[in-house]
């Protein structure tokens, strides 16, 4: 467990300083277990080995995210200094893919390359190579790491690039230089690893973690690997095989590694190529290749009603060669039914990936990029029409025939009918990306937008609004054995690319009078009335007509109310008279339904937000003639009813809504006075609060405390600097003092060993003269009064001291002058001592004095235990 995102690493320079050598000794303890399979190793101790490897390459990560390689300016003017020459020179162009690509040579051309040697003239550099010895494998069967440990090694090396993919190119310079400098190695090598892991079960999050890395290597390096041909054809082609891989999902939903895989394939354009086309004209081109690949994917197995274009023929298409193969090799339709979903799914995510234009410069605005938009909306209907097309073959085949494959295709009427919706779901998400890259206005396809829009409403909703809205519809005599259309899942995606045209076509009159506008609003509100009727016996026997949960029929009232909105904000003024009343109208029943407390929608908050939202926008919206919504009071009662709710998205919809109910029934003018009530006491509070209420105020506030706390920090770190300073030169100093105490200790002994001999003379004539002296004094004393216990004492001391200092002079008197001139030269070698101890404490106290925030940690004080004067 790593909780990287919520605490952030230790970034003190003993964590880091030998983080590459950390992480080498780790991976090579690793392949000697895996190389060896020592028997003698504890498996705890290989799984404890083997997740500090995952933590150390987990911290790497996050560093990598938020700071990049180099954690301060002065380890990346080191490495710049140290690199013998520059990276530019060092790569070598071409092919990443030839001999000696991966295994111990390419490693060592990298470590050379980083100027990571075994030296170590760059720690940053030499992790990011050891990084390279996980990912850059000598070939596809000789991994020696488990995919959890290649997956951490991508991870890390993939936010290194987003680090430089989202911060200036000036900050990021040395390491994008870094990058780009191995980029066909390492892509060559990601190759390899994903070929490896693509034979192995359960690496999905490797696999999407290695695509992931190699997607932002591409970004970082650009046009640098426009002539790494090899390299960019080993990685292409290992991403379009996981693109159309069967990873045992049969869901619709597009999975994580084809999703990966589709953005892989989708940033090779950016790197070039030898011919120096532009890569946004490469992009074009791609996009009409899988385009066309995806409608020959359609037509051939099954044919559709609509035909290919004028100039387009099938002959044109480079992957005839694949559906041949299925032809003849796939007898089952089951899994052709298999192998055509997963091509689909891997086209239409492909496009979705190429349409997000992810790296890309001006990806907001496509500018430079020409979009084959007629080409998109063509396969898009086609593959909405499918279902229908599956259907009506389905029911005019005998029952007999229907598991044989139609004529000109690959896939039977039950086949195709079981996959439809799924190819419908999949267009509505095509439809919805092509949609989302119009940023300006689609005046130009408008028409046919909404003709789109209204024909996939009505193909998605019930036999009943079919009938009521579109006579027509039950012409065929078959409409009532069709179920495809029951999908509530399908119905709430058709509102929802409804919703989306609206937006992109803009506030337009001659949409708005047009006869499809009213007719798509029509569905949406008949939509929201079969779901909320009152009628449950009704419901009961239509049920088969509503296939979904009641979790999917509340999504879908939420997007039909959201439909409704976005209609009133986007046109406004020019909808027709019938278009608003039915607005109104709906919103009027949507409100009376939330005071019914038994009503099964009202329980969801998602459609109780979405209703409030429509009455706000219906009152705040005026009708085409001038006047206003009726709906005021409806909204009012029920806002002040829910603005307590337990849901914050329905209570800030509800605050909302009062707001604008409360300003449109209270006439107001602009004040020309403004009169404040202020105490006295309270000015000041008010100055001090007034100044956070403009803009200005707050900008400059800001800026004001953050120079204050980077003084703060810049200050603490002198304080710091200086306390490190003090604590040096105070352990140098008593480092001097117990030098000197030694050397003084040693001259003594020396000394007194030479007059050992002198001493024991002298002492024993001392003892002599001691002895006739007590002789003496013995007789000369007088006995004092005793006053006391203590006094005793003192006067004993006295008269024992002032004896030894007779006795003293006596003897120093029969000595003669030899002795005295001995001890003299004795004394004054002692009293040079002390003077040496006094200097070097003296210099101690002074540093003490000098560092006054102590380094009492490291050296207590002193403290005076001699007795007071009292005492003695």
């Amino acid at each position: 467990m790593h909780f990287m995102d919520l605490c952030p690493p230790n970034l003190t320079a003993s964590q880091n300083e030998h983080e590459g050598k950390r992480l080498l000794n780790l991976l090579k303890t690793l392949e000697r277990h895996q190389k060896d399979d020592d028997q003698h190793c504890h498996g705890t101790t290989i799984e404890n080995e083997h997740n500090n490897t995952l933590e150390t390459l987990y911290q790497m990560e996050a560093v990598y995210q938020q700071r990049g390689l180099f954690t301060d300016e002065e380890s990346k003017a080191k490495y710049i200094s140290n690199a013998p020459v520059t990276l530019a020179k060092k790569r070598k162009r071409g092919g990443g893919g030839g001999a000696g690509a991966g295994g111990n040579g390419t490693l060592s051309k990298i470590s050379s390359v980083l100027a990571s040697d075994g030296q170590n003239t760059s720690e940053e550099a030499y992790a990011l190579s050891n990084l390279c010895r996980v990912l850059i494998p000598s070939s596809e069967k000789e991994i020696n790491y488990s995919s959890s440990i290649v997956e951490a090694s991508a991870n890390a090396v993939s936010a290194l690039c987003q680090y430089c993919i989202q911060n200036s190119a000036v900050k990021c310079a040395v390491e994008k230089e870094m990058i780009g400098s191995i980029a066909s190695q390492l892509l060559t090598g990601l190759g390899k690893v994903l070929r490896y892991l693509l034979e192995r079960t359960d690496v999905d999050e490797a696999i999407i973690a290695c695509c992931n890395c190699a997607k932002n290597i591409m970004i970082v390096s650009n046009l640098k690997l426009s002539r790494s041909t090899n390299a960019i054809s080993s990685i292409q082609s290992v991403a379009t095989d996981i693109l159309f891989r069967n990873s045992g999902e049969g869901s619709v939903y597009i999975s994580g590694t084809c999703r990966a895989a589709s953005n892989l394939l989708a940033s090779i354009p950016l790197v070039g190529n030898s011919d120096n086309v532009p890569p946004l004209q490469i992009w074009s081109d791609n996009v009409l290749v899988t385009t066309r690949k995806l409608e020959h994917t359609l037509t051939s197995f099954l044919p559709l009603v609509k035909k290919l274009e004028k100039g387009k023929s099938q002959s044109s298409v480079d992957d005839s060669q694949w559906i041949e193969n299925v032809k003849s090799t796939i007898i089952s339709q089951a899994d052709r039914l298999m192998v055509f979903l997963l091509r689909i799914k891997g086209y239409v995510s492909l496009l979705i990936a190429f349409l997000e234009m992810d790296g890309y410069h001006m990806s907001n605005t496509g500018s430079g990029a020409s979009i084959p938009l007629s080409s998109l909306l063509q396969v898009s209907e086609q593959m909405l029409l499918f279902p229908s097309v599956a259907e009506t073959r389905f029911l005019a085949t005998n029952s007999k025939l229907r598991d044989i494959s139609v004529e000109g295709g690959l896939l039977s009427p039950s086949a195709a009918v079981m996959v439809g919706n799924a190819v419908k779901y999949l267009g509505f998400s095509l439809v919805q990306n092509v949609c989302s890259k119009l940023t300006t206005s689609a005046l130009p396809y408008g028409s046919r937008l909404l003709a789109i829009a209204l024909k996939h409403l009505q193909s998605s909703s019930s036999l009943t609004l079919k009938r009521l809205l579109d006579p027509s519809s039950s012409a065929d005599r078959n409409s009532m054995k069709k179920l495809l259309h029951v999908s509530i899942l399908l119905r709430m995606k058709s509102v929802q690319i409804y919703t989306l045209i609206v937006q992109k076509v803009g506030s337009n009159a001659t949409f708005a009078q047009n006869d499809t506008l009213p007719k798509a609003i029509a569905f949406i509100a008949g939509n929201i009335l079969e779901q909320m009727s009152s009628d449950n016996e009704r419901n009961e026997n239509m049920e088969y007509q509503h296939w979904g949960t009641e979790d999917e029929k509340a999504e879908l009232v939420a997007s039909c109310c959201d439909a409704l909105r976005i209609s009133l904000l986007v046109f406004g003024g020019f909808l027709s008279l019938p278009s608003r009343t039915l607005i109104d109208s709906i919103t009027s029943t949507c409100l009376s339904k939330l005071t019914k407390s038994h009503d099964k929608f009202c329980n969801f908050s998602l459609v109780k937000a979405a209703i409030l939202n429509l009455g706000t926008c219906a009152i705040a919206t005026p009708w085409p003639d001038g006047a206003s919504c009726g709906l005021v009071s409806e909204l009012q009662k029920i806002a002040f009813s829910l603005k307590f709710d337990c849901n914050v998205n329905v209570s800030t919809a509800a605050y909302n809504a009062i707001s604008i109910c409360n300003m449109a029934v209270t006439p107001r003018a602009p004040p020309l006075v403004i009169v404040s009530r202020t105490n006295v006491d309270d000015a000041t509070k008010v100055v001090s609060q007034s100044r956070f209420f403009s803009r200005e105020a707050l900008e400059s506030g800001m800026d004001v405390v953050n120079e204050d706390i980077i003084k703060a920090k810049l200050i603490e770190k002198e304080v710091d600097e200086r306390k490190r300073k003090d604590r040096r030169s105070k352990r140098e100093s008593n480092i001097l003092k117990n030098t000197l105490k030694a050397e003084t200790l040693d001259t003594g002994v020396v000394k007194e060993s030479k007059s050992s001999i002198k001493d024991t003379l002298q002492r024993d004539e001392e003892i002599l003269v001691l002895e006739q002296m007590e002789e003496e004094s013995v007789h000369e004393a007088t006995p004092k009064k005793i006053v006391g216990k203590n006094d005793n004492y003192i006067q004993q001391t006295l008269q024992h001291d002032k004896n030894s200092d007779d006795a003293k002079e006596k003897v120093s008197k029969a000595m003669g002058p030899s002795t005295k001139k001995e001890r003299g030269t004795k004394e004054h070698e002692i009293q040079r001592h002390d003077d040496d101890v006094e200097k070097a404490a003296a210099s101690f106290s002074s540093d003490a004095e000098h560092n006054d925030d102590g380094s009492d940690d490291d050296f207590p004080p002193i403290i005076d235990c001699d007795p007071d004067d009292d005492d003695v």
